[in-house]
């Protein structure tokens, strides 16, 4: 597994914990699961944005 691997891992993780704590303090109790993926989707693509930057600005 290559060092690009690692961060697409750690961003992927860092989505699901996002989203998983967004979830948890929002005030909504039906429909939780559908506020779970969405939250969690928006959070990875974050993280992997915030990737492809570092990466960018590196040069790595």
């Amino acid at each position: 597994m290559g060092n690009v691997m690692i961060w697409i891992l750690a961003a992927v993780v860092y989505g699901l914990l996002c989203g998983g704590v967004y979830t948890w303090t929002s005030r909504r109790r039906k429909g939780t699961w559908r506020l779970f993926f969405r939250s969690t989707a928006a959070f990875t693509i974050a993280g992997l944005l915030m990737v492809g930057i570092l990466f960018k600005l590196l040069g790595s």
